[in-house]
């Protein structure tokens, strides 16, 4: 498993439309081949105590994927395209970073109990 992250960086005077775009955009990628789940986080970390002169605020979409394999397929065929939609519609007015991160060890709520 892996998990793709992106951080993104939103010019306040757009970020709810850029959000709302970015629903859609996720649910896209949702239709590529081997990934799992998608989750869009609002980054309370960054965000906390912003004022009424804040000019960014923060996202980050969370992707988890089957394999390494499936992930590198979406960047060899799919990536650009899928960057380009988000530099075509709102330009300069975000930025984003990424992140992937290989899953090693996974828990949940039955297996913390199991010795």
């Amino acid at each position: 498993m892996v998990i793709y992250e992106v951080n993104l960086n939103i010019d306040i005077g757009i970020f709810d439309e850029y959000k709302s775009w970015l629903t859609l955009h996720m649910k896209e990628m949702m239709s590529f081949k081997g990934f799992l789940k998608a989750d869009l986080c609002d980054d309370i970390e960054n965000d906390r105590g912003l004022t009424e002169q804040a000019v960014t605020k923060n996202l980050t979409a969370l992707y988890l994927i089957d394999s390494e394999k499936n992930l590198q397929h979406y960047f060899d065929h799919y990536a650009k395209s899928m960057r380009d939609d988000g530099i075509k519609q709102f330009g300069n007015q975000f930025r984003a970073t990424r992140k992937i991160f290989k899953v090693s060890k996974s828990f949940n709520n039955s297996s913390v109990n199991e010795k």
